[in-house]
């Protein structure tokens, strides 16, 4: 059987019915290669608009929602042409805001949000995505069915905000849920960033979490590749809005990619490249236009490659005479922190 390809498509380039279409070619071209495996983000500023709205009570709660609306039906009608497709998807999109409406005005009147209420609020970015994604390879002639993560075969704990995989579990049915479709000639579109419970309750896996997403199951299906599509053409050598004349890193490997993540480069989630350390798993990130990209593979080659800056640090330097030879000073000012909630 030919190793399939996971394309993951970033919010940033998922702004418009434009962004939707061009990443639909991506995918329809890699079809003619391979198998692929679709996982998308919400689309650009929902998931940050949605913080906004379950945060701030004073916001235009009505206004909001209708905005969004919108955004997500313009996309649609940007990007479908058929017309049994479009008005399939127009009803399902909308059945969705009913429901996201629904939920957030109970949150408004009690003044309730647990953090299982934010995790349901925060996947309807990635589910509207995923719905509009399925709609346009449709409309290209694509048999694509849209998953959330959960339908997908990922299961986690109950940690909501930030759930780990029940790994033995999820990569047991990863397998058997999208190899099967795969092999019914169905081209899966995996919502990034949501999982699922034993119980069935949403979660989501942090910031981020889509391109986890997109790593766990290239992992778990031993892909021949992962493309991270989004808006710069791989990872550069610094932050061009901090430092001049940057260029695209041509290629990395596994062990810095992690260290990368973890240090908040390219806002990757930190543990994207995780389940990919010991896979031979192809991972390439570049832009929808490819400009250039950045290849990632287990071969580590010695010199630096990127400069990356984690904001809001503060060093604290601890000194005195009476430390020298102290067994247990450092599990002092470890436990000093601890009680005053620093990480």
């Amino acid at each position: 059987m030919v190793k399939p390809i996971v394309m993951k498509f970033g919010g940033s380039i998922l702004a418009n019915g434009y962004g939707y279409v061009k990443s639909t070619e991506k995918v329809v071209k890699g079809i003619k290669r391979a198998p692929v495996i679709v996982v998308v983000s919400a689309m650009k500023g929902v998931t940050d608009t949605l913080l906004q709205i379950i945060g701030e009570r004073e916001a235009s709660l009505e206004e909001t929602i209708g905005e969004l609306h919108l955004k997500h039906m313009r996309a649609l009608e940007e990007a479908v042409k058929d017309k049994t497709i479009f008005e399939e998807t127009f009803r399902e999109i909308s059945l969705l805001f009913n429901e996201l409406a629904k939920i957030l005005w109970a949150i408004r009147f009690t003044n309730t949000l647990t953090p299982k209420l934010r995790d349901y609020v925060l996947s309807f970015g990635e589910r509207l995505s995923a719905k509009i994604m399925e709609a346009v390879l449709k409309d290209k002639g694509v048999n694509a069915r849209m998953l959330t993560g959960g339908e997908a075969g990922i299961i986690t704990n109950n940690k909501f905000g930030e759930a780990s995989p029940i790994m033995e579990l999820t990569a047991k049915l990863v397998k058997e849920r999208i190899s099967r479709l795969i092999e019914n000639g169905v081209t899966p579109v995996v919502t990034g960033f949501i999982g699922e419970t034993l119980e069935g309750e949403i979660t989501t896996l942090g910031r981020g979490g889509s391109d986890y997403t997109a790593g766990l199951i290239a992992s778990i299906l031993d892909a021949s590749e992962l493309h991270f599509y989004t808006d710069v053409p791989g990872i550069m050598t610094g932050d061009p809005r901090l430092i001049p004349n940057t260029k695209t890193v041509p290629k990395i490997c596994f062990v810095e990619a992690l260290e990368l993540a973890r240090a908040g480069g390219k806002k990757f989630h930190p543990r994207t490249f995780e389940p990919l350390v010991n896979s031979n798993v192809k991972t390439i990130i570049t832009d929808l236009e490819e400009r250039a990209c950045t290849v990632i593979d287990r071969e580590c080659v010695e010199g630096p490659k990127t400069v990356s800056l984690i904001r809001g640090l503060t060093l604290i330097d601890v000194e005195g005479g009476y430390m020298a030879g102290r067994i247990g000073t450092l599990a002092i000012v470890a436990d000093a922190a601890r009680e005053a909630g620093v990480n």
